[in-house]
């Protein structure tokens, strides 16, 4: 993929963290995003 610039490529790199983070489930973590691990994980401690 080509970028026109660094500021495009800033944006789309945190709309992927954010994709990766927050709405990606994930195989290991029993197909729960990150973050909803986490919290699970904090609200039984």
């Amino acid at each position: 993929m080509n970028y026109h610039s660094v500021e495009e490529f800033k944006k789309r790199l945190d709309a992927y963290v954010s994709f990766y983070n927050n709405e990606r489930p994930h195989t290991t973590l029993n197909y729960k995003t990150p973050q909803a691990f986490e919290q699970q994980f904090y609200e039984r401690n």
